[in-house]
């Protein structure tokens, strides 16, 4: 695809949460993240003050599946816990799940990577177990 400042972001098991369609998002714990994949506008953005009445900011991103689907509009989101940030990549995660047949209790275990294409966001999911 000819991206560049490409970064390991993290791995993790897909859990539960992440295939429940009410949830409809990939965690990514702030904490548990290997390598900062925001530019400093970015992560700005993402990280500003709101009163519950302003929606959460969001930056459209694409991620590229194991299978080398590229799924574009996607939502990268910044959620403030009681004791932790998570990032969340929403719109269309459900629709990747589905198509990827991920269930409850299936273990998969995933390393998502970030690259840069024309300054725009992308991220690379790759699936290191197999579906049991």
């Amino acid at each position: 695809m000819g991206g560049d400042e490409v970064k390991f972001v993290i791995e993790k098991e897909v859990t539960n949460s992440d295939v429940t369609q009410t949830n409809g998002r990939l965690s990514i714990p702030k904490g548990k993240i290997n390598e900062s994949f925001l530019t400093p506008a970015e992560e700005s953005y993402l990280d500003y003050e709101r009163n519950k009445q302003e929606k959460i900011a969001d930056i459209y991103v694409s991620l590229l599946d194991h299978d080398l689907n590229l799924w574009d509009e996607m939502c990268l989101k910044k959620w403030k816990m009681e004791t932790a940030e998570v990032y969340n990549i929403t719109d269309g995660w459900n629709e990747l799940v589905e198509d990827n047949k991920w269930k409850k209790d299936q273990k998969v275990l995933v390393q998502l990577w970030s690259f840069r294409r024309n300054h725009k966001l992308y991220f690379a999911l790759v699936k290191l177990s197999k579906d049991e």
